[in-house]
């Protein structure tokens, strides 16, 4: 996946970090492994996989994708708002695309408080503490000898999503 998303975006450097395993099943002695799942990101080099991620998980139960943001800082979700408050318009597009998407759907986790109404379709993301996209199914997807091409095709579909995440991120660091 890593090769398909760098062909498909060349101008980005992206890299990836792959789960282990915290309690090795072979020693449980009665517990239950930390996590259930393994799962990889990939991201950005310049980023680190502290900031928005692209991710696949795979459990006994089910396999997921997705994007995320779950480890931002306050700082970056202010400089998240603050993109989108400065292109309302582009930013509704790329949200509405985004939530268009049928086999997709949006996370995330909503303040107490709402920080300010915008209109329907930009509070489902302005309200947020992180935000995300994410599809699950049945594991036995992950035997689909084509997985690589519809982990990077899905990914594709959420980039304009991603690149505005990334772009805040980015922005806050730089702040």
């Amino acid at each position: 996946t890593l090769a398909l998303m760098q062909a498909r975006f060349p101008e980005w450097k992206w890299n990836s970090h792959v789960s282990r395993i915290y309690r090795d099943s072979r020693r449980l002695y009665g517990r239950p492994p930390y996590n259930d799942h393994l799962w990889f990101t990939v991201f950005p080099a310049d980023t680190g996989n502290d900031g928005p991620v692209f991710w696949f998980e795979i459990s006994a139960l089910s396999m997921g994708y997705g994007f995320g943001t779950w480890s931002t800082r306050a700082d970056s979700m202010a400089a998240f708002r603050k993109c989108i408050d400065e292109k309302p318009g582009e930013f509704e597009k790329i949200a509405k695309k985004t939530e268009g998407l049928k086999y997709m759907k949006m996370t995330g986790e909503p303040y107490k408080k709402p920080k300010l109404a915008r209109g329907n379709i930009i509070d489902n993301w302005y309200n947020m503490k992180w935000v995300g996209a994410e599809h699950y199914c049945a594991p036995e997807e992950s035997c689909d000898p084509q997985l690589p091409e519809k982990l990077a095709a899905a990914f594709s579909d959420l980039m304009p999503m991603y690149g505005f995440c990334i772009k805040a991120y980015r922005r806050s660091k730089a702040e």
